[in-house]
């Protein structure tokens, strides 16, 4: 848990109030009873077509699909719970390394499938932006200088050949190949962005997603270096959306 994202989820619980939002941020802890989040994307009974289209992302991402089972309700950095108008959802905060070729190539899958997450196009272009790109593989410890965004398959060949024994980028079970942890992160925020249309989180509305680059973005400065009063104005404009 890092000072920006306890920072975000402070000035968001000042904007909604303190018993809507359950963060590590501030020292609530998400348990299961609030949202079934599981590992393996065949525990939440998804209908056929959704299952058709996680199986697509995760073999373009080289995955064998043998994912074991654990919660990852722990995961969650942030959840509105019975909030009388934008009811029971994840919050997330997402910084650089989430910005990776992985979850670029699982957005695109989902907006082919016309799955209607409000914060795909934005995203899109965050995974697409250069600058963002160089800052990521940095938070990877990737020594790579990019000249352009790299596709999957460049992305692969790049950590396979780049010297690097990072644990940032090792296996992960599910994920067995160089790079296995950045693609498990891609999967784990697909999992966040579909978990409302499991039959077993029927309570859940959809995600929320505030990335900080958006934010430096709008006001031209840090993050950090940011007043709680503009981080406040941008959720605030942002939930009006939403709502």
């Amino acid at each position: 848990m890092g000072k920006n994202e306890t920072k975000f989820y402070k000035c968001f619980q000042n904007i909604i109030g303190e018993e809507y939002l359950k963060s590590k941020s501030v020292d609530k802890k998400i348990i299961k009873d609030d949202i079934f989040l599981s590992s393996n994307y065949r525990d939440y009974n998804f209908n056929d077509g959704i299952v058709r289209i996680i199986e697509e992302i995760l073999k373009n991402f080289k995955s064998d699909l043998n994912i074991p089972s654990r919660s990852l309700t722990s995961y969650i950095d942030g959840m509105i719970v019975k909030h009388p108008q934008l009811g029971t959802r994840i919050i997330e905060f997402d910084e650089e390394q989430h910005f990776n070729p992985y979850r670029k190539e699982a957005l695109t899958i989902l907006k082919e499938k016309h799955i209607d997450l409000w914060f795909i196009e934005s995203y899109l272009e965050l995974c697409k932006d250069i600058k963002h790109f160089d800052i990521m593989l940095k938070k990877q410890r990737i020594k790579y200088k990019a000249d352009d965004i790299l596709s999957l398959n460049e992305f692969y060949d790049i950590l396979v050949n780049t010297p690097n024994n990072s644990n940032y980028i090792k296996e992960r079970p599910g994920f067995d190949f160089v790079g296995g942890r950045i693609a498990q992160r891609a999967y784990y925020d697909l999992l966040r962005d579909l978990a409302y249309l499991s039959p077993k989180n029927s309570h859940l509305k959809q995600i929320i997603r505030f990335s900080k680059y958006e934010i430096e973005r709008e006001f031209k400065n840090k993050f950090e270096k940011l007043s709680d009063e503009e981080i406040g104005n941008f959720i605030e404009k942002r939930l009006e959306i939403i709502m």
